[in-house]
């Protein structure tokens, strides 16, 4: 595929842009008349589209980045969410979402995400659906799956993907808190693979690109020795129950159990990882859903 800039029929209302140059796609996020990106029905029906196109197309990577100053994807369109009232209409909507994903990271070529500002809840689903993610060494910069701060689990994935990246413990963290972490921790803890600077962000995801696709079977988290015991003890049966009663202790502790979320989050992440990752997001759907609808009738 020749170099090009190339146009959709309704490119002033495009949701993101498309552009191949040297060998590889290069799909620019940027909403128009919208402060920030996020994963809106145009974005996601834009992304299935492009994504078509491009997996015969014989390019060397895809790299996703924003147009947005300061932010990746801030996230899901919250807006569109509070239309929904009936958790069938979510369950299809996140569907529809799970399947964008697998289109994505069962591309023929390396995908990789260019982290630059906020990158939350859907917006970091998304990139962690994808080989590799290099984000900027700025104080904007912030990743992490916010939902259960909303009374929600992650929706998209999140709670299978990222403790296959970085760990149970670690993952555990991150989705039962919902905190948002800097990109030298993120760094540390296998969240993302790469950072520089802001002005050499296109170098480095072309750097990353040319590793080739991830090796499902190898674990890439910066784990010590003891996120590694509660890591293999998390993946064993009988054994699981230490780490998981341990978090669900943790979280009674803080919320009385007045939040279901971070209580139904562990049971998926203890499902899911019994599973095949496929099957594990298909199951963590349902809870997404009911999870919801729940907390948008109580708005």
């Amino acid at each position: 595929m020749a170099d090009a800039k190339i146009e959709s029929p309704s490119s002033e209302t495009s949701p993101a842009d498309l552009e191949i140059r040297e060998g590889m796609a290069w799909i620019t996020l940027d909403a128009p008349g919208k402060p920030v990106n996020t994963l809106s029905r145009d974005l996601m029906v834009w992304f299935e589209e492009t994504l078509k196109e491009l997996e015969d197309s014989g390019l060397g990577g895809l790299v996703i980045r924003s147009g947005k100053p300061g932010t990746f994807i801030a996230g899901a369109d919250i807006d569109e969410l509070q239309e929904l009232e009936d958790p069938g209409e979510v369950r299809d909507l996140l569907k529809k979402g799970h399947a964008l994903l697998r289109q994505m990271s069962g591309l023929p070529f390396p995908v990789v995400s260019a982290i630059h500002g906020t990158c939350l809840g859907g917006g970091l689903e998304l990139a962690l659906a994808g080989d590799w993610r290099v984000a900027t060494e700025d104080r904007r910069t912030r990743l992490g799956l916010p939902e259960v701060q909303l009374g929600l689990i992650p929706g998209l994935g999140g709670t299978q993907r990222l403790p296959r990246l970085i760990g149970v413990p670690k993952a555990l963290d991150l989705i039962l808190t919902g905190k948002r972490v800097r990109p030298g921790k993120a760094r540390r803890i296998g969240l993302v693979d790469e950072l520089c600077h802001p002005a050499d962000l296109e170098e480095g995801v072309q750097r990353m690109a040319r590793r080739g696709k991830r090796d499902e079977g190898k674990s890439w988290g910066r784990q010590g020795l003891a996120d590694k015991a509660g890591d293999l003890m998390a993946r064993t049966p009988l054994a699981d129950r230490v780490v998981y009663d341990k978090a669900r202790e943790k979280v009674l502790s803080k919320t009385s159990g007045h939040y279901p979320a971070p209580l139904t989050a562990i049971d998926v992440v203890r499902r899911g990882l019994g599973e095949s990752l496929e099957r594990g997001s298909r199951s963590s759907r349902r809870p997404s859903s009911s999870s919801w609808c729940r907390t948008s009738r109580s708005t």
